[in-house]
């Protein structure tokens, strides 16, 4: 799965490879039954996805969103893995204050800037 997962990305495989040459040393123990088991919850829950994120990508968040009764699921157009814009910012200081999901007001995500960048040498 790491190639299927990692190729055409900005790091590739790298990352991915060093991290399991660390586990191959990491202490070892057994897991519970259903450790593995996607978490079932009605508690109101916030998840941000950003569009290009290579850490964490935006299919993850869809997928936990699925067994949580109360999620609201954001992908934030054009944002990486952090720093979090101060629309996403906004959204997660609303939940906290009202302690639910609903009616939160979400419109500013579709008004968030791509960021821009220049490439030296390319007028």
């Amino acid at each position: 799965d790491i190639e299927a997962e990692t190729g055409g990305t900005f790091l590739g495989d790298g990352p991915i490879r060093t991290m399991l040459a660390a586990c191959e040393e990491w202490p070892r123990g057994d897991l519970p039954a259903g450790f593995h088991d996607p978490v079932r919850s009605d508690v109101p829950v916030l998840i941000l996805s950003g569009e290009t994120d290579p850490a964490t990508p935006a299919r993850w968040g869809e997928q936990a969103a699925k067994t949580l009764q109360n999620a609201l699921y954001l992908v934030m157009p054009g944002v990486s893995h952090s720093p979090f814009p101060d629309c996403a910012i906004g959204i997660m200081t609303a939940l906290v204050e009202t302690g639910t999901t609903d009616n939160l007001d979400t419109s500013c995500v579709a008004e968030i800037p791509v960021p821009k960048f220049d490439i030296p040498g390319d007028d």
